[in-house]
C-alpha cells in the first residue's frame, strides 16, 4: 500500500470504521459492528485503555479540525455548532487499535519514536492529547496527520 494517500482516500476509508471495531475487523471476526468502546475482545483491551485515557484530552487548536472528531473542517461540518459531526469516534479509536492492538508490531515503536522526537512524554496522556490537537499540515490537526501516517504503514486488508 502507498505510504502517502490522498486526504480524500483517507476520508473515504474513515467512513468504513464508523461503528466498526478495527481490531475485530483486522482479526477477521464475525462481530465487528461495534465501537471499540463496547468491544469485549481481550485483544482490544490495551487499545481501549489508551483510547479512554486520551480521547477527551485532545484539545484542538483553532480552525485546524472539527472539535468533536479531529477531521479537517473542510470534510466534517461538526465544527459548526449547528451541524452534526460526521466522523465522531473514528480517529482516536482507530489510532489506538493500530498502535496498541494485537497487530501493531513495529508500528508502536515508530509511533513512540514520532512522539518522542516531538518532545511528547509517552506516559503523559494530557501531553499526548495536547500534541494531537495541534495544527499539523495546512487545515489538519496532528491527530489527522498521525492517522494518515499510520494508515499508510498499516496492512489495511479487510477481506
Amino acid at each position: 500500500m502507498e505510504a502517502r494517500l490522498t486526504t480524500e482516500a483517507i476520508i473515504e476509508d474513515c467512513k468504513h470504521w464508523q461503528s466498526h471495531c478495527f481490531i475485530c475487523t483486522m482479526q477477521g471476526l464475525r462481530e465487528t459492528n461495534h465501537e471499540m468502546f463496547y468491544c469485549k475482545n481481550d485483544d482490544s483491551q490495551d487499545a481501549k485503555a489508551w483510547m479512554l485515557n486520551v480521547q477527551h484530552k485532545v484539545k484542538y487548536d483553532g480552525f485546524c479540525a472539527c472539535f468533536r472528531c479531529g477531521m479537517p473542517q473542510s470534510e466534517c461540518p461538526g465544527w459548526n455548532n449547528q451541524s452534526r459531526c460526521a466522523y465522531r469516534g473514528i480517529l482516536v479509536p482507530t489510532i489506538a487499535a493500530m498502535v496498541y492492538g494485537p497487530q501493531a508490531g513495529n508500528i508502536k515503536l515508530l509511533w513512540e519514536e514520532q512522539l518522542t522526537e516531538a518532545g511528547v512524554d509517552l506516559s503523559d496522556h494530557i501531553a499526548i492529547g495536547k500534541y494531537l490537537g495541534k495544527v499539523g499540515k495546512p487545515n489538519h490537526s496532528k491527530l489527522f496527520d498521525m492517522y494518515c501516517w499510520l494508515h499508510g504503514m498499516y496492512p489495511m486488508s479487510r477481506e
